[in-house]
């Protein structure tokens, strides 16, 4: 009987760790795909291709498949929301996406950058968001390979028990 209750804690923790693993890996590759998009982001903008309106369209139909919906968001508020400040927008759209608070607060701190400066200034406010974003990345699989590792070991712990 303790066997079977052993083994059923393990499966259960397993379930979990799997759980969290694969929010974790799409965290991951949210963050990455979100870099990718802003380096594709910076080249229009600093290069003077599109304005930030056209650019986010851009991004809507063929940027990195994770961020469309975020920068579909962002291309409809301001369609609809004519009025509204730019920032505000981009934090709404934020709301849609499921990354980590310091890979938030960088994107937030963007928003309030795109479009109020220059294009030199909004390029290297978006290069800052850029590497703040690969090293949020970096964490989060930091993370991952920890908790796995944690997991597998107490698993294996529990078993042999």
């Amino acid at each position: 009987m303790k066997l079977l209750g052993a083994a059923l804690v393990a499966a259960a923790f397993a379930v979990l760790g799997a759980s969290e693993a694969l929010r974790l890996r799409r965290r991951a590759r949210l963050t990455s795909e979100l870099a990718a998009g802003l380096e594709l982001l910076r080249g229009e903008i600093v290069s003077r291709l599109a304005p930030m309106p056209e650019a986010a369209e851009r991004l809507a139909r063929h940027g990195p498949e994770g961020t469309r919906v975020f920068y579909a968001a962002v291309c409809t508020g301001l369609e609809s929301f004519g009025g509204a400040e730019f920032s505000e927008l981009w934090r709404r759209a934020l709301g849609l996406l499921d990354i980590g608070a310091p890979a938030r607060a960088a994107l937030l701190n963007l928003g309030a950058s795109l479009g109020r400066y220059g294009a030199e200034e909004q390029g290297s406010a978006i290069s800052a968001c850029e590497l703040e974003l690969r090293r949020e990345e970096a964490r989060v699989m930091g993370r991952l390979r920890a908790g796995l590792a944690a997991g597998a070991g107490l698993i294996l712990a529990i078993v042999l028990y």
